[in-house]
């Protein structure tokens, strides 16, 4: 399944003051990194659970002034934090705050598995199959999974946000921490959401590319998606580069894909024929769209499928085949089975895109997810992992206009009932807003008492059409 959306950082940290039960220590940057594993129940609501490991990573701020920590909340469902240990280990956040990281459930080193999943699902892509073959590809891999599940007596049950919210709050009680600051990015703002709807723990929160429970994914995708394709052609046409470079830009992109339906496009990837159709080509722009370095590329891999320069093409598969790699299948498979199969219509996608018939068929894998989380699992939350989480913590939240996952419209209806929410809009960012400027707003949030932050920065910048 492609992605919801991952942004991966990581941070390491150094106990001064915790003692952690279980854990190692090293050096790094000047300072000690602190590391262990949290024991919990599988499944909270089964007495006779199996325990299962959260792998944590606590890295030591720099400095000497007394704020709160920042835990990292990964995206995904199904990404690892831990992963992005030396991206925390060198910002500019750690000489303010100490910094945890944690391997969610099932991802990374907290027992994750079918962890060669992504690269089957590339594999499938570079052969030019239906949307129904990919499908039928897909549940073939997911078949796979389910007997390394099966073989490992994983009880399904378990994987949801709001275990995952009380994993989190084990792990500040493990940690001794009083009160820290959340940080999380598309689906860990789900996570922390869910978090703040059920602990009282969290003294201010940092959102970006939110994703909160009330937001049907699938019913919104492909409009989410026509969004951001339209922000993107009116800002090629009001730059006088990118319009003379690219002009009728949203026309080339339409005679693209209608091309690629019936005449794909073959490149040689890493040795091997990858077969490019027009839902393999949706999935690379829809991924391209998540950050500044790759909108800019977009209107090149539009042009590129006309032409014989097929650098970018091979970059944007490239950009993908990282991005899968580190989302674990089957814990995403199995959060949104159980919190978004029930609140969505019955493929939502297909029924979405006969109303845009230049984004048909949809990106790969994409438009056969709901079918997939049908046949992963049975079991459903109920409804309140639906319902709007209404909190007066006070609330930092970012989004790019290019975002096609969690696009602004998320962050802007939720201010009615965040009261004490900031919302700062990237005009130039996607899904991610790792840039100087985010995190000059979440010091600027932080040291001003989590007032809105001085955030003139946001609108300061431009694309470099490449």
């Amino acid at each position: 399944m492609k992605v919801l959306g991952t942004i991966l950082t990581v941070f390491v940290v150094t106990l001064e003051s915790c003692s952690l039960p279980d854990s190692s220590s090293r050096e790094s940057s000047g300072s000690k990194i602190s590391s262990g594993q949290l024991s919990v129940p599988e499944n909270r609501n089964d007495p006779n659970s199996r325990q299962i490991s959260i792998s944590y990573a606590y890295i030591s701020k720099t400095g000497d002034k007394n704020f709160p920590p920042i835990v990292f909340l990964q995206g995904g469902p199904g990404g690892s934090s831990l992963s992005m240990q030396n991206f925390f280990a060198n910002s500019p956040l750690r000489r303010n705050h100490d910094i945890i990281l944690f391997d969610a459930r099932g991802t990374g080193r907290s027992g994750a598995y079918c962890e060669n999943a992504g690269s089957k699902f590339l594999e499938l892509m570079a052969r030019d199959l239906s949307v129904e073959e990919e499908y039928e590809g897909t549940l073939e891999i997911c078949e796979r999974c389910k007997e390394e599940l099966d073989a490992n007596k994983v009880d399904l049950r378990g994987y949801n946000s709001m275990e995952n919210a009380s994993d989190l709050e084990a792990l500040r009680e493990h940690l001794g921490i009083d009160k820290w600051i959340l940080f999380g990015g598309s689906y860990g703002t789900r996570l922390g959401l869910t978090y703040l709807r059920e602990y009282n723990a969290a003294e201010a929160a940092i959102f970006m590319g939110l994703f909160p429970p009330e937001v049907n994914i699938y019913e919104g995708f492909v409009e989410g998606l026509d969004t951001s394709l339209e922000y993107l052609f009116s800002s090629c046409q009001s730059d006088t580069d990118c319009n003379e470079r690219y002009p009728e830009l949203k026309s080339s992109f339409q005679s693209a894909i209608k091309n690629l339906k019936s005449q794909p496009k073959t490149v040689s990837y890493q040795g091997e024929d990858f077969i490019i159709n027009a839902q393999d080509a949706l999935l690379f722009i829809h991924q391209m769209l998540y950050s500044r370095s790759t909108i800019q590329q977009v209107p090149a891999f539009i042009k590129a499928h006309g032409s014989e320069d097929i650098g970018v093409i091979v970059r944007s598969i490239n950009s993908t085949a990282a991005r899968l790699s580190v989302i674990n299948a089957a814990t995403y498979w199995s959060v949104q089975a159980n919190e978004e199969v029930q609140f969505n219509g019955e493929n939502s996608i297909k029924k979405e895109l006969a109303n845009y018939p230049a984004l048909q068929p949809g990106p790969a894998f994409f438009a056969s997810d709901q079918r997939i989380l049908q046949q992963w699992h049975s079991y459903r939350s109920g409804a309140l992992e639906n319902e709007r989480v209404v909190a007066n913590t006070p609330i930092l939240i970012v989004n790019g206009l290019f975002d096609p996952i969690t696009p602004i419209s998320n962050a802007r209806n939720v201010m009615e009932y965040l009261p004490n929410a900031t919302l700062i809009e990237f005009p130039y960012d996607g899904h991610g807003t790792f840039n100087s400027c985010f995190f000059n707003l979440i010091e600027g949030f932080v040291t001003e008492g989590y007032k809105a932050p001085e955030s003139s920065c946001a609108e300061n910048g431009s694309l470099n059409w490449q």
